[in-house]
């Protein structure tokens, strides 16, 4: 721990503008929920990354709402934070956005110039602030393909009109 601690330490030299601060993961938690605006990155081991991300998911809406990203060397891996929700299982209701933001991370880190992950969370703010198409753990009764088709619809009008003229199409009609 100390080394890879003394590690950071060392990294954040180079990058003095940076806020740079290390904290035991208890201590972490509790000020991450009290004033989780504080926290732009949070750099962690995997178990601790885990328990962290699952642990702040309520902040931002629930576990079906937050991806996680793993990089490092040539390996990358994106996964919605939940892993699997078997109490879910055949009922047509989880919400895919995590799903959704971890296949745009992946996409994001291949082609990074086609701005994926931009466009899909646009869509993700327009679907949320309008509250409809919304699965039941955000608060609708849309199911799993309902707001998925939705999401995908949102996310190809932003590609194909670009940003601005589609936000004035939706919000005129």
């Amino acid at each position: 721990y100390q080394r890879r601690v003394h590690g950071a330490h060392e990294v954040a030299k180079e990058f003095s503008d940076i806020p740079f601060d290390d904290q035991l993961a208890d201590s972490f938690m509790y000020k991450a929920t009290q004033n989780p605006s504080q926290y732009d990155v949070v750099v962690a081991p995997n178990t601790w990354g885990n328990v962290i991300s699952n642990a702040c998911a309520p902040l931002v809406g629930g576990l079906g709402m937050v991806a996680g990203l793993n990089e490092g060397g040539n390996f990358v891996v994106a996964e919605p934070v939940h892993g699997a929700p078997r109490h879910l299982d055949g009922k047509g209701i989880a919400n895919p956005i995590a799903a959704m933001r971890a296949s745009a991370m992946i996409i994001g880190r291949l082609a990074p110039n086609f701005e994926i992950e931009y466009y899909l969370e646009k869509a993700i703010e327009q679907v949320l602030v309008e509250g409809h198409h919304l699965t039941p753990d955000l608060g609708g009764r849309s199911t799993t393909n309902d707001l998925g088709a939705f999401l995908i619809d949102r996310f190809e009008a932003l590609l194909r009109l670009g940003t601005e003229e589609t936000e004035e199409v939706f919000r005129d009609g």
